[in-house]
């Protein structure tokens, strides 16, 4: 998350979301160093350790390296499987993720047989657009395998 980042604070009110981080916690450390009878049953310094782990996740970089649950992302899969209007018309459109594999086969070259600005070009580059249209999180294990492939090309250079 960007530090321009803005909420919607009760869905109307919009807030940048470094903003709200700190008021979030000093209200919890304040309430876990001063509780008062109305706060009984809320848990502020798990509050509080929670906002200090999510601030240490970042700085510490670990998010780069988060891996998504297997079951993270079936639900977006399965609705850009077939919009509405073509499971009415019963016409089926190819997923966005196949663009890369079928580029390459019908150029009739593998991977590593195209030169590495070929492979950019008709490989990493679809996948690029794919994440800036839809996110990281869209991406096959075949896309982020071709990534890895690419990233460990652009060091050899």
């Amino acid at each position: 998350m960007e530090k321009d980042s803005e909420v919607l604070v009760y869905f109307l009110f919009p807030v940048r979301a470094i903003t709200l981080l700190w008021v979030f916690g000093i209200v919890s450390l304040f309430f876990t160093l001063v509780p008062t009878a109305r706060q009984l049953g809320v848990a502020n310094a798990a509050h509080l350790g929670g906002i200090l782990a999510g601030i240490l996740w970042v700085k510490l970089g670990w998010h780069h390296s988060y891996v998504p649950l297997p079951w993270e992302g079936w639900l977006e899969r399965w609705r850009q499987r077939r919009s509405p209007s073509e499971r009415q018309s019963g016409t089926l459109v190819a997923a966005p993720h196949k663009k890369a594999f079928w580029r390459s086969a019908a150029a009739g070259k593998t991977e590593e047989e195209l030169s590495t600005d070929e492979f950019f070009k008709k490989e990493v580059d679809p996948i690029l657009e794919k994440i800036s249209a839809h996110g990281i999180h869209s991406l096959t294990t075949q896309e982020r395998q071709i990534l890895e492939k690419a990233r460990s090309k652009m060091a050899k250079r």
